[in-house]
């Protein structure tokens, strides 16, 4: 298990091999959601969220969810906490989730062809980078843009913009607005 601590806040992952995951949560958090896969190549992931102290030590947030392509695949699940607008943003494997840590609810639910990679902060924007996008949101989780990119790939923020390298052809985009530049 991994757990970090971002002020106020815990985050507790799991990786589940075998698809048990403490269902003990299940009675004691505000919300628990759970998101299955009909795939038994999947894998499973379990995310608790704490904030402060809460009385048991039980968690307000628990996503438990089966995703694929897996970990043996090479994407292994990621989340992006902000505490300044108290959204998480989740991934995994095509799966993408943002929920409102206000009131521990699902803002919304996406899906990235292929599988999911990372995600990033970038003066002020969310990044999500995936097999075959790359896309912006800004700290609130609104989807800003995205684009097509194939592998492999890479990009740099520098200024205002974000450069990609897109099997080495290079373009510019406006990172506020996605607009090649």
């Amino acid at each position: 298990m991994i757990k970090m601590a971002i002020g106020e806040w815990t985050l507790s992952g799991q990786e589940y091999s075998d698809g048990v995951f403490p269902y003990r949560y299940k009675d004691h958090v505000l919300t628990f959601d759970e998101y299955k896969l009909d795939d038994p190549d999947a894998g499973f992931y379990g995310l608790a969220v704490h904030k402060g102290n809460t009385k048991g030590g039980w968690p307000h947030l628990v996503i438990v969810q089966q995703f694929a392509p897996s970990s043996e695949q090479g994407f292994n699940p990621s989340c992006l906490l902000l505490p300044e607008t108290e959204r998480l943003f989740v991934g995994a494997g095509e799966r993408l989730l943002c929920y409102d840590l206000k009131t521990f609810t699902l803002l919304w639910e996406d899906q990235t062809q292929i599988g999911f990679g990372d995600w990033s902060k970038e003066q002020g924007f969310v990044i999500l980078s995936a097999e075959l996008e790359i896309v912006v949101f800004d700290t609130s989780g609104q989807k800003l843009w995205g684009t097509f990119v194939e592998p492999p790939w890479e990009y740099a923020i520098v200024g205002d913009n974000v450069e990609l390298d897109i099997m080495g052809r290079e373009e510019v985009r406006c990172l506020k607005t996605g607009e090649l530049v």
